[in-house]
């Protein structure tokens, strides 16, 4: 009987997680494909607080920042594969500027990618395979969160 009020608990918690996912995190995240570099301290804090809420502790999930972070390299994966021929020359000229010492958003997804080991990536963007790729920059941001 303690077991089944257990499971309905950790059930109700994890349905409580994945609405907490999919309404604030989403929010909190809008557009960070453009605008996300780094720890935003206000949106790292509000995540916590209801994390602590729902759990009573302090949460053991990981900030909301690593799903940014791979939604950036996931925008990038769009821009180098669009056929568009306008998205790709203001790329082009973003990447051109960012080699010249100019910080751009192309700069800035340099620096995610230099983070973590991937600065072959921004050299050379057309990977064989983007959804491996962002698995392996996933696990990668999660290991080093870890240490």
């Amino acid at each position: 009987m303690i077991f089944k009020g257990f499971i309905h608990l950790l059930l109700a918690k994890l349905a409580v997680f994945q609405l907490l996912d999919a309404f604030v995190g989403s929010i909190l995240s809008y557009g960070c494909e453009v605008w996300h570099f780094g720890k935003n301290k206000e949106i790292e804090r509000i995540h916590l607080k209801l994390c602590k809420i729902v759990l009573n502790v302090r949460s053991s999930r990981y900030p909301l920042y690593f799903n940014r972070s791979v939604r950036i390299i996931k925008y990038l994966g769009k821009i180098i594969q669009s056929d568009n021929d306008l998205i790709k020359c203001l790329y082009n000229e973003l990447f051109i500027a960012c080699n010249n010492g100019v910080k751009n958003w192309s700069y800035n997804v340099k620096q995610l990618l230099d983070n973590y080991g991937f600065s072959h990536v921004f050299r050379d963007p057309h990977l064989k395979n983007h959804n491996t790729f962002y698995l392996e920059f996933k696990s990668r941001v999660v290991d080093t969160f870890q240490q």
